[in-house]
């Protein structure tokens, strides 16, 4: 074998090698992401609102929507209790 050969071959074996590497760092990058969604997702299900709270977030991002929901609901009751 000649060394340019040998020189070409040492570049190409370089080459996959570098890909791999580089397939595993990607991977374990994404695992490291997956892992932290799980994580994020157990702990949110940890401290999971109670319904009073998702009200009092709802009613805090969007009054006008809620106060007519809570009319709506209350002509239903109303209503409902007449008959």
């Amino acid at each position: 074998m000649t060394d340019d050969a040998e020189s070409d071959r040492s570049h190409g074996n370089e080459d996959r090698l570098n890909t791999v590497t580089d397939a595993v760092h990607a991977a374990t990058a994404e695992v490291s992401e997956v892992g932290r969604h799980f994580s994020d997702a157990i702990e949110k299900a940890k401290r999971s609102k109670t319904y009073v709270e998702v009200l009092k977030d709802a009613t805090r991002a969007a009054p006008i929507a809620m106060l007519v929901t809570a009319f709506i609901a209350g002509v239903m009751f109303a209503s409902g209790r007449r008959r």
